[in-house]
Formats: C-alpha cells, sequence, structure tokens
C-alpha cells in the first residue's frame, strides 16, 4: 500500500474547491486500489492507471454532487474534518485519528504490501 498525499482543485463558476488528503494504495488478488480514508473514497483497477482514474472519477463525483447539494461541509465535518465555515477551509483528519476512528483502516495499514509517495490531482 502506498501513502500518497493529494492535492486537488474543483473550479466551477461559483466555486473552486481544493482538497488535500493522503491516498492509500495496494494491490490485492490482481485488482489495484487507490484509497482515500479521509473521504472514505476508493478507486480501483486491473492496473495501478486504472485505479488512479477510478479514485479521480470517484472523488470528482463525489465534489460535484456534495457542492450541488451544499453538503460539502456537512460531509467533511461526518468524515472528521475540521471545518472553518468562514473561511470556507477545512482540514482533514490526521492518519493516528483515522486509525483510532476506522477498524478496517487500522487493519489494512497492517498489510505488507503498503508503499509510500506522494502525487497530485487538478481539477478544472
Amino acid at each position: 500500500m502506498a501513502n500518497k498525499r493529494f492535492n486537488a482543485t474543483y473550479e466551477k463558476i461559483d466555486a473552486r474547491i481544493k482538497v488535500q488528503s493522503d491516498v492509500f494504495t495496494w494491490t490485492e488478488d490482481g485488482m489495484h486500489f487507490y484509497f482515500a480514508p479521509a473521504l472514505d473514497l476508493v478507486g480501483y483497477g486491473e492496473n495501478d492507471i486504472e485505479a488512479q482514474n477510478s479514485f479521480e472519477l470517484v472523488l470528482k463525483e463525489f465534489i460535484e454532487y456534495t457542492h450541488n447539494k451544499k453538503t460539502l461541509f456537512d460531509e467533511l465535518e461526518r468524515l472528521g474534518w475540521t471545518i472553518n465555515k468562514k473561511k470556507k477551509r477545512a482540514l482533514p483528519p490526521t492518519t493516528e485519528q483515522l486509525i483510532d476512528d476506522n477498524e478496517d483502516f487500522k487493519r489494512l495499514l497492517q498489510r505488507n504490501d503498503i508503499k509510500s509517495h506522494s502525487r497530485s490531482i487538478q481539477f478544472a
């Protein structure tokens, strides 16, 4: 599993959304997975590129849906993010907080095939 730091910016006429969080990757039964525990989002595919593209699509759909429903900050808060609605900012929970709150994530981190590196995603 790899720990990838991602930055995402989503822009529409009425909004600009930037997201920063960790993404973890691993391979299981020949499938590649991308998982952002702070957003509870996962993408997968038969290879790393398919998994990355799947994750980016899921992330984009999450941001578009919650933005259109005007529930983005509510959903992030439900996921443990610290929200400052006046400044329209949100900070993700720490890995330690995620481990404390999510037994599945804790078990996932114990896998031997976890790798770590960084990347960024931009939406415009």
